[in-house]
């Protein structure tokens, strides 16, 4: 694969740009920030991370891998700036910009190096209900893929489509945790009270991306005499 962009002072550079979180907490929606903070750029500013090839994934249950086409466009990029980004990078979703010469990122995906690509995936199967930690140690090859961005006729990904390739993630992730929660409330009818412990932790390990499905899971944890840790 060709080296076209980011080299190691770029990515210096970017690593050392990220924004750090909100001050005071995060607010209850991922979406809703106080009026008059949604235009402020250093508010809004999206923490990416920018990864040298071999380096591990940063922490999260979500992961946005972006794949720029050129040198030019992280510098410039509509990406660096969203309010939605920005609040999902406070809820475990990890932020990656890819580096050219990471071949086993850009083969994984299928990601031409000349095509700006934004790639949403999953912690693995058998870390989903883990910390964020303990799914940033899973094997990265077992993250599926949720869905993608591509920039058309050579344009970079544009940041109104890659917002919803991440609302449709959340979405996707809160879902499936709903279908735990009932899975688990079944297992504790039928007096699985260790299969329901199970379903109701895996859950409520995913706090820092689903709020309300986890402080639900917390509350059926105790109920069931089994301790919920404070975070």
């Amino acid at each position: 694969m060709k080296n076209l962009f980011l080299p190691l002072g770029l990515f210096l550079c970017l690593a050392g740009a990220a924004a750090p979180a909100l001050a005071g907490g995060i607010p209850r929606s991922a979406y809703d920030l106080p009026r008059g903070l949604a235009d402020d750029p250093q508010v809004n500013q999206v923490p990416w991370k920018a990864l040298l090839a071999g380096q591990p994934d940063p922490p999260g249950l979500l992961l946005l891998y972006w794949f720029p086409a050129s040198a030019k466009e992280p510098q410039a990029s509509s990406l660096q700036a969203s309010r939605e980004l920005t609040a999902g990078a406070a809820h475990c979703v990890g932020m990656v910009i890819v580096a050219d010469d990471d071949t086993d990122r850009h083969e994984r995906y299928k990601v031409a190096a000349d095509v700006s690509t934004v790639v949403l995936v999953s912690a693995s199967g058998s870390a989903a209900g883990a910390t964020a930690d303990a799914a940033d140690a899973a094997d990265a090859a077992d993250r599926p893929e949720l869905g993608r961005v591509a920039g058309r006729e050579g344009r970079p990904a544009g940041v109104e489509e890659v917002e919803r390739l991440l609302r449709e993630g959340l979405k996707r992730q809160e879902k499936a945790a709903e279908g735990e929660l009932e899975a688990a409330r079944a297992k504790a009818d039928q007096g699985d009270r260790n299969g329901a412990i199970a379903l109701y932790t895996k859950v409520w390990n995913q706090l820092c991306l689903l709020e309300g499905p986890a402080k639900t899971a917390a509350k059926a944890l105790r109920k069931l005499g089994q301790p919920v840790p404070d975070r």
